[in-house]
């Protein structure tokens, strides 16, 4: 069984990527929403949080307040620390367990997981492939899909690994400043290359 890591930087085309991985036949395991989901109510990230600030952080219909999350963690080094050493096990814990499960299946498994050389996941991959766009593209893309200003999208871009860092660890590079037709041509092609490895 195959687990392929897709990584790349903001509104580079993962998501595509991964989708099609999906109908060729992938199980997808998405880092941020598995994320997403161990937040909901009573799960095991709202549960630490909880734990950690009491109910303040808390929505009034029981939900996690991310701004009020976000107020405490990232103008408090303490607390911060504690949300990082707390929140990436969690969340890595429920990432090999999905792993496993698909592995138990005979499924490959694509991992979706934005930070993945950043967090260091280079073990747990067989293969990684690095989703790819010119500058100009993503800084495009960003403001078009957040609705936000080149300025935002410009510091966003370079709060993150350079691009061309994560290319030069890349197995293999798929671009996606072109059609979506000719991105899930190069997915295909790729794939079907690791399969005869």
């Amino acid at each position: 069984m195959i687990v392929l890591g897709i990584t790349g930087g903001i509104a580079c085309g993962k998501s595509t990527v991964s989708a099609r991985l999906v109908e060729l036949g992938l199980t997808l395991v998405d880092a941020d929403a598995i994320a997403h989901e161990l937040a909901e109510p009573h799960q095991a990230i709202w549960q630490a949080y909880v734990d950690y600030f009491g109910d303040v952080v808390l929505n009034p219909d029981g939900s996690l307040n991310r701004q009020a999350v976000a107020a405490r963690v990232f103008t408090n080094q303490q607390h911060k620390q504690w949300m990082n050493a707390t929140m990436h096990p969690i969340i890595k814990q429920e990432i090999l367990r999905r792993i496993e499960a698909a592995k138990a299946q005979g499924k490959n498994v694509v991992l979706d997981i934005p930070l993945l050389f950043e967090a260091h996941w280079e073990p747990y991959c067989d293969v990684i492939w690095v989703v790819a766009v010119d500058e100009a593209t993503q800084i495009k893309r960003v403001i078009e899909r957040d609705h936000t200003t080149a300025e935002d999208a410009k510091a966003r871009i370079a709060c993150q690994m350079p691009l061309a860092e994560k290319i030069k660890r890349a197995d293999t590079v798929i671009t996606t400043e072109v059609s979506i037709e000719d991105t899930r041509k190069q997915v295909d092609l790729a794939w079907e290359r690791l399969q005869h490895c």
